[in-house]
């Protein structure tokens, strides 16, 4: 009689799971785990698109991690909503960060609360950190994990998807054995400098020892921190040919200089002439066993010349190395 019953509850339960909105609210909650917040589905499905089936995958071997959502289409096919992909290799790493440069530094946008990433000009949530039970790789470099997330329907930065990455990055360092420091879970979305700031509000950021060499009335947005694999410092510098007035926020200005620090061996090619020759803007250094190179750059209307430029470069590489113990600053020969 009780197994009757009991089968008669299960039968009654898979009808009830057979249900659209149950069956989705199924495949959120075991999606990646189930590490996802609350909500994260629902505001990345905001179209109420019907879930297909949920993916993990694990391959050791090639310290990859991955795991995914997946919605139906209109036309049957099924679509990622959300996926998580973590790699420790360094060679997938190197070109998972190349891709997200390519997208452009000028529309990378820093994370809050200190997290170690950026989102790329995607829209993808990027996060890099150290895996300290993984030890050294054969070069001496200490073992770090890229974890990229992609999700929603739009390239707009989202809290949604920041939420997934840092849960997904918690949930990949475990399974790739990485030992991360586990990251907290953000309640927004924009990085505290996010905005363009006068020159005094950045003293304390990554960009603050360059903009201090800058002229008054300068702007700085600043792309990342002490913890981020690349550092951008956008600079909106006053030209001779504007009235020297106080900075109006309302007047439309566009960047026209720029300071750019990239951490990792990855970053060679981004500064690399076909010929092979660094560009002489360049300044580089070494964190960790690790190749770094810093970079500038100036409109022609700005009036900055090569050797301002140059050392406005080698003040925010400096800077950079004291905050992060790099090593072996060396400009790149001028001309």
């Amino acid at each position: 009689m009780k197994l009757a019953l009991v089968g008669v509850a299960v039968s009654g339960l898979v009808g009830y799971c057979a249900k659209p909105h149950v069956k989705d609210w199924w495949l959120a909650r075991e999606a990646c785990g189930g590490v996802f917040p609350d909500l994260v589905v629902d505001v990345l499905n905001a179209d109420e698109r019907p879930l297909a089936g949920t993916d993990e995958q694990l391959i050791e071997e090639l310290g990859s991690y991955s795991c995914s959502l997946e919605y139906e289409t209109d036309s049957g096919r099924t679509e990622r909503l959300v996926g998580i992909d973590a790699y420790t290799g360094r060679d997938q790493q190197d070109a998972g960060m190349l891709r997200s440069a390519e997208r452009g530094l000028d529309a990378m946008t820093g994370l809050p609360h200190g997290l170690p990433g950026f989102f790329d000009g995607a829209g993808h949530a990027v996060l890099r950190q150290e895996c300290p039970a993984l030890g050294r790789d054969d070069k001496g470099r200490p073992r770090t994990m890229l974890v990229v997330a992609r999700g929603g329907t739009t390239g707009d930065p989202s809290v949604a998807l920041l939420q997934a990455a840092v849960t997904g990055a918690n949930r990949a360092s475990g399974q790739l054995g990485c030992g991360a420091k586990p990251l907290k879970v953000p309640d927004d979305v924009l990085s505290r400098d996010a905005k363009p700031k006068k020159v005094p509000d950045v003293r304390d950021s990554a960009c603050g020892a360059a903009a201090a060499q800058l002229p008054k009335g300068t702007r700085v947005r600043v792309v990342g921190g002490d913890t981020t694999p690349v550092v951008h410092c956008e600079l909106y510098l006053q030209t001779p040919g504007e009235e020297r007035t106080p900075y109006d926020d309302d007047r439309d200005r566009t960047v026209n200089a720029g300071l750019e620090a990239y951490f990792g061996d990855w970053s060679t090619s981004l500064v690399t002439a076909l010929d092979g020759r660094r560009d002489s803007n360049t300044v580089m250094a070494r964190c960790e066993g690790e190749l770094v190179n810093f970079h500038g750059w100036a409109d022609d209307d700005t009036e900055v010349s090569d050797r301002e430029l140059r050392e406005l470069v080698l003040t925010f590489a400096k800077d950079q190395a004291k905050r992060r113990g790099c090593t072996d600053v060396r400009p790149m020969p001028a001309g």
